[in-house]
């Protein structure tokens, strides 16, 4: 399959039930352009709310954020709930965010209030996170340092079969 044409669907096979058939699922996969727009939507909600409350979101030097601040937002109505189901979503899921809950600390209300302190669970659950997420990353940069190598390895395969053929049509031409 050529580069840039990823299929639009995956099929996933899972057994039944009955464990007697497979049933297949069809998950429609999403194109990097997809993903990018997707990003930018979530980049400009987080940033919505940046604007209207600068004192609790900052993905910089973020804070734990209240339990229930998704209702504290819905009472205020300063955005949309769309997007603020977006922007908190692409919020919490920022290794900034979840690093800094891994820290502990008191939690922020939208008023900037103190709320209660993040939880000896919760603190676990976010190391854990930050640790599946650093995993990915080092993973991910082995794959391209891999996919480099194998890339530089075929490119070298490619020059010394065409040297070889050079050599083998002069030789027979002489």
């Amino acid at each position: 399959m050529a580069k840039g044409n990823l299929p639009h669907f995956v099929k996933i096979e899972m057994p039944a039930d009955d464990m007697t058939e497979t049933t297949k699922i069809e998950t429609k996969k999403s194109t990097p352009e997809q993903i990018r727009k997707k990003r930018e939507a979530a980049k400009a909600a987080v940033a919505m709310l940046a604007e209207a409350y600068p004192g609790v979101f900052d993905i910089e030097q973020p804070k734990p954020l209240k339990i229930g601040i998704h209702n504290d937002l819905t009472v205020d109505a300063k955005i949309s709930k769309t997007q603020m189901r977006k922007a908190l979503s692409a919020y919490t899921r920022h290794y900034n965010y979840i690093a800094c809950v891994a820290e502990g600390g008191l939690r922020v209300g939208l008023d900037g209030e103190v709320g209660a302190e993040v939880t000896a669970e919760e603190i676990e659950h976010a190391k854990s996170k930050v640790s599946e997420i650093d995993q990915a990353r080092v993973d991910r940069k082995k794959q391209q340092e891999n996919r480099k190598k194998h890339q530089a390895r075929k490119k070298d395969k490619e020059n010394r079969l065409e040297k070889k053929l050079e050599a083998l049509i002069n030789k027979s031409t002489n």
